[in-house]
């Protein structure tokens, strides 16, 4: 997604990469000053980081941004033929050197600091101080300047209770399908079977005609481009996509990369789309580029009001494929899309401050897992763990944020009532950018106020 404008661009994108060779020593630092504050780095991280980076290191002249850059800078027709050649050449060199350096000097580095994660409990085992840190980035990440930790773990647990309930009664009903509606309904729900079939390409058209139930039309028609990652990436990314925000006087292209090792499963594919892209963060991010709020606040961005959005936006696709079905099997299919997806971000945002706050260990996970329903083993415990404690905090943006914007929308349509208008809620809190969630609550709370008075409603 990276644009070249003009030759200066070229010069920059050559100097970032040779800078990791400065940066990358940085990171060692970093993750050193974490051990000091009780925050290291797990040895199958550390496992897992290296693998990639010994991949990128065995690659060498083949290592695909070779490829990438060379076939970049000879599409530029901005530059001379000698130039074309010359930046070429200099590119290469710095992967070359300075990158590829850079990769296997960090491996080395990395190795050095195992050995220092050995207390399950993460920031918790570390007392108060642990726990007041997860407190610190849980306010910082969902956007609050004060938050009780009491109350936070009782509206997840509230949360989890209400979408298991739905997730039951979905599968009770399902429980009387026939055999055939039965299999149909593990094909879709499993991914087998999609929703709405087509390419990226042709999703993204259905998700243009999605949008117009819940966001208004945008002023500029952006042509949207899919491209894949890489093998490199893809086999050690968990992303199934990703969106790179486009520069801010730029309204003719945007770009979402996917990753084709996930494409299997169809109706994920679909979902990451209107996550990712329409209506998600591409269209959230266009949006406010194009109103009038400063700059700083298109850029500056609320992790969980971001994810909040977009998780969000899968939901009510669920919802408008439900509605637009006249197939049961497909109705029910979309419920249990639903609930789950509400259920899995919920459960990993409660494990989240079970081991960060209340230090929970491998062994409670298994048993609070088993109790959620999920097919739960000593080995999906210990993964979960392991991927939870290399990002606390994070994982409420999704869960706790979805959850959140469901709260705010039922709140505004149950104030409102008929008055309620999707289009028009979305477009006032779309309008003031990725906001914390503490000035959203605060715009929800203006718009129906200043709504009810509009509309005469007691």
């Amino acid at each position: 997604g990276y644009i070249f404008r003009n030759e200066q661009d070229v010069k920059d994108v050559i100097s970032f990469i040779k800078s990791v060779k400065e940066a990358y020593p940085t990171y060692v630092q970093y993750a050193k000053d974490m051990i000091e504050i009780g925050r290291p780095i797990s040895d199958k991280t550390i496992d897992e980081m290296n693998k990639y980076l010994k991949q990128v290191v065995d690659a060498g002249d083949d290592y695909y941004l070779n490829r990438y850059f060379e076939n970049k800078f000879a599409s530029l027709d901005f530059l001379t033929e000698e130039q074309k050649t010359a930046y070429t050449l200099e590119m290469k060199e710095a992967l070359q050197g300075d990158f590829i350096q850079a990769h296997a000097d960090l491996m080395s580095e990395l190795e050095l600091l195992k050995g220092n994660c050995t207390k399950e409990g993460y920031l918790a085992s570390a007392g108060q101080t642990g726990k007041d840190y997860f407190v610190k980035l849980l306010q910082d990440n969902l956007g609050y300047s004060e938050i009780n930790m009491d109350e936070y773990i009782a509206y997840l647990d509230k949360k989890i209770n209400a979408a298991n309930k739905g997730i039951n009664s979905v599968l009770a009903l399902v429980g009387r399908f026939s055999t055939d509606d039965y299999n149909a309904f593990v094909n879709i729900a499993t991914g087998k079977t999609a929703l709405v079939e087509g390419t990226p390409e042709e999703l993204l058209v259905y998700l243009y005609d999605f949008a117009k139930t819940i966001v208004p039309d945008l002023q500029t028609t952006p042509e949207i481009h899919i491209s894949y990652m890489d093998t490199t990436v893809a086999n050690f990314s968990t992303a199934v996509a990703y969106y790179m925000n486009s520069p801010l006087d730029s309204y003719d292209h945007e770009y979402i990369t996917l990753n084709p090792l996930y494409l299997d499963d169809k109706n994920e594919t679909l979902s990451t789309l209107a996550h990712e892209g329409y209506p998600g963060h591409l269209y959230s991010y266009v949006f406010a580029k194009e109103s009038s709020i400063h700059n700083v606040n298109k850029f500056m961005k609320n992790l969980t009001f971001g994810e909040g959005w977009a998780t969000y936006v899968q939901l009510m696709l669920y919802k408008y494929i439900k509605d637009n079905s006249k197939k049961s099997v497909v109705k029910n299919a979309c419920d249990y899309l639903y609930y789950n997806q509400l259920l899995s971000y919920l459960v990993y945002s409660r494990i989240d401050a079970g081991i960060n706050y209340q230090g929970w260990k491998t062994s409670k996970i298994k048993s609070y897992m088993t109790e959620m329903g999920f097919n739960a083993s000593d080995e999906s415990a210990a993964e979960l763990y392991y991927t939870l404690i290399e990002m606390p905090a994070e994982y409420p943006a999704y869960g706790f944020g979805m959850a959140k914007f469901v709260d705010l929308h039922t709140d505004a349509k149950n104030a409102l009532g008929k008055y309620y208008n999707e289009v028009e809620f979305n477009k006032e809190i779309l309008s003031y950018g990725w906001v914390p969630m503490e000035k959203l609550e605060e715009i929800v709370a203006n718009y129906i106020t200043k709504q009810k008075s509009f509309y005469g409603i007691a």
